[in-house]
């Protein structure tokens, strides 16, 4: 899937997660786009996008079952096996970030040749040995 089509499905889901009124729609419509965002951000490299909706996920993940008025043991087994997916899936992205600028594919730009600095003087072309006048 191309990286710019899963990036417009978030943005319609983030359009949608906006316009709820009830938590109880509003949470799991959160979590859905964090999930795309996250696709999104994997796929074209954009390390902000990533981190913050990994930060969210969670956040939105709790309050949907707060929201459902899960029991609060029930939200503390929820919450311990979550975490430790989150870890697991956070840790694996590391080196998906490490060295990363924050996205695009741009290359910086390629340097121009050297040219002699004004300090140094022009280099001449070396001169041709002297030759002996011939005897005719």
């Amino acid at each position: 899937m191309h990286s710019d089509i899963l990036g417009w499905a978030a943005a319609a889901l983030m359009v949608a997660t906006f316009s709820c009124r009830e938590a109880r729609l509003l949470r799991p419509l959160a979590a859905a786009t964090n999930i795309a965002f996250i696709g999104y951000g994997l796929m074209a490299g954009l390390a902000p996008v990533l981190a913050l909706h990994l930060l969210l996920l969670p956040i939105n993940l709790w309050r949907w079952a707060q929201a459902c008025d899960v029991g609060a043991k029930k939200v503390g087994e929820i919450a311990e096996r979550g975490s430790r997916v989150f870890c697991t899936f956070a840790l694996a992205s590391l080196p998906l970030l490490t060295g990363c600028g924050g996205g695009g594919d741009e290359q910086a730009p390629a340097a121009p040749p050297a040219a002699s600095s004004p300090t140094s003087p022009p280099t001449a072309p070396p001169a041709a040995p002297p030759t002996a006048p011939s005897a005719h």
